[in-house]
């Protein structure tokens, strides 16, 4: 009986484990160069090798990860990290965020680039004029890296 007992609460534990390990939509690798989030919905399975963490892509490839770089390892529901801006030289340019629209500004005649958690780029265009508007409504849902000229900022897309 006392087996049984304990055969149904870990049966229970499991599944309250299942459903909440749903709410995570990102992987967050801190490493030794800071720290980058992963969408979990990207990843179709994670191995180790001997040397490394290997986060294998539903889109083909994958992305090797040295555990001697490697500081903590979390999921989290929205894949906000601790940084905000990476290093970089103030320039002038400046990113605010309104609705579902990045606003960059004193951006005119360098290249705006913004990249997916994973390194993919998704947009890339020549500021034209001192403020440019971009529409980030389209893309799904979830963290980005925009770099313009000397500086990188992570937004999240609504």
């Amino acid at each position: 009986m006392k087996q049984i007992r304990l055969l149904l609460a870990a049966v229970m534990l499991s599944m309250a484990a299942a459903v909440h390990a749903d709410d995570y939509a990102y992987l967050d690798i801190q490493g030794d160069d800071g720290t980058t989030s992963y969408e979990v919905s990207a990843v179709s399975r994670i191995t180790f090798s001997a040397t490394s963490l290997v986060l294998h892509l539903r889109q083909g490839g994958s992305v090797e990860l040295p555990l001697s770089q490697m500081e903590r390892l979390a999921f989290s529901a929205d894949g906000q990290t601790a940084i905000d801006a990476v290093a970089g030289r103030d320039d002038g340019i400046t990113f605010s965020m309104e609705g579902g629209q990045l606003r960059v500004s004193g951006c005119e005649g360098r290249r705006l680039t913004v990249f997916t958690a994973g390194g993919r780029a998704v947009v890339s265009e020549t500021c034209t004029t001192g403020d440019m508007l971009l529409n980030l409504s389209g893309l799904r849902r979830g963290m980005y890296i925009v770099s313009v000229g000397r500086q990188t900022r992570k937004v999240m897309a609504p």
